[in-house]
C-alpha cells in the first residue's frame, strides 16, 4: 500500500494571517506523489479541520502493514510546544 494525505491552509477566516501558497503545495505534493503511484486524498482550507485530517490519518496508520508507506503532508500555519 502507497497512500497519501496532503493538506493545505491559506485561508485562516476571521483573522489578518491568510497564506499565499499552501494550496498550491498541497496539491504540488499530490501531484508529486502520484506519478510514484501513491493514492492521494487532498484536503483543502475549510476541508482542513481538526477532525476531517484525524478522520483521514488514523485508519492510515491504523491498516498500515508492514511494507506499506504513508505520507502526510501538511502545509500552513504551526506553532511551536516546549517538548515535555
Amino acid at each position: 500500500m502507497k497512500k497519501a494525505i496532503c493538506v493545505g491552509i491559506n485561508d485562516y477566516p476571521g483573522s489578518a494571517n491568510d497564506l499565499s501558497e499552501c494550496v498550491n503545495d498541497a496539491n504540488d505534493w499530490a501531484e508529486l506523489l502520484n506519478s510514484m503511484g501513491f493514492t492521494t486524498e487532498i484536503l483543502l482550507n475549510d476541508e482542513a479541520t481538526r477532525s476531517n485530517i484525524l478522520s483521514k490519518v488514523r485508519p492510515l496508520v491504523e491498516d498500515a502493514e508492514s511494507g506499506d508507506v504513508i505520507v502526510v503532508t501538511y502545509s500552513g500555519h504551526g506553532t511551536q510546544v516546549v517538548d515535555t
